[in-house]
């Protein structure tokens, strides 16, 4: 079995993502209601619980139908992905504003909620992640690559495979490939905020539902970039600079039109 082995800088690394991973969301979404004194902590968990059904339970359900269908081409993989993305999440906020929040609407709570749906995508993906990694490579450092792979596995060549790449891949981590990591989840919770706003103004303002819809497509085409990254189509320095300029343009009409739903 190839030994693994998880170096000083790997483990860091991991920390470095687990903390920030975690810490962002967090501090993000109490500054704001509580430093701040904007939104509501319900909108918050809101935001949270829906990202969850939407996107971790019922979109991930979907992809265990369509992907093995669309895998085979690269044009249909990308597409699939960057549009089931945007109509789960963007649907999820259109409910949560229509239903869930009819008495709270506001452009102080679409933050709240976009800090809670984007928060706890980054705290999942992020820190999550990195926190169990870091418990497998204390396991691995400890008990050895070999019988914490048997121990782990349960006998099961598939699993034993799985575990072995996850645990390559995470021996791996880097400070640059942290810092990459950080950044990513950072634009990605702002343009949750920034959808967020627009989401809201499509349920608040007479004759704006069309934003629900261009929300939608907006998502899609944030996510293009990292499905791309993913098919090997273009490398990960490329993936986040499309996704830096495409956050800030974003944010700035968000801004704009938080500035103006303040006025409903």
């Amino acid at each position: 079995m190839t030994d693994i082995v998880f170096s000083a800088e790997s483990i860091a690394s991991l920390v470095i993502m687990a903390a920030l991973g975690i810490g962002i969301p967090v501090a993000a979404a109490l500054v704001w209601r509580f430093a701040l004194h904007k939104g509501t902590m319900k909108a918050t968990f809101i935001g949270a619980g829906m990202f969850f059904l939407f996107a971790i339970i019922l979109e991930r359900l979907l992809h265990m139908v369509m992907v093995p269908v669309v895998s085979g081409n690269v044009v249909l993989y990308v597409v699939y992905g960057a549009v089931a993305a945007g109509v789960f999440e963007e649907t999820a906020r259109f409910l949560s504003f229509r239903f869930l929040m009819k008495n709270s609407r506001s452009a102080e709570n679409a933050v709240s909620y976009g800090l809670g749906h984007g928060g706890f995508e980054a705290l999942y993906l992020l820190g999550l992640t990195a926190l169990s990694a870091l418990m497998m490579a204390a396991s691995v450092n400890s008990m050895g690559v070999s019988e914490f792979i048997n121990s782990a596995s349960g006998g099961s060549d598939a699993v034993a495979q799985q575990l072995m790449a996850q645990l390559a891949g995470f021996a791996q981590s880097s400070y640059s490939g942290a810092a990459l990591a950080v950044f990513e989840r950072i634009a990605a919770m702002t343009l949750h905020v920034s959808l967020s706003v627009l989401v809201m103004e499509a349920v608040m303002v007479k004759g704006r539902m069309w934003l629900y819809p261009a929300a939608i497509v907006i998502h899609a085409l944030m996510d293009v970039p990292a499905v791309l990254y993913q098919c090997g189509a273009i490398n990960i320095v490329v993936c986040e600079v499309i996704m830096a300029v495409f956050t800030a343009v974003w944010a700035v009409v968000a801004v704009k039109r938080y500035k103006y739903l303040r006025t409903k």
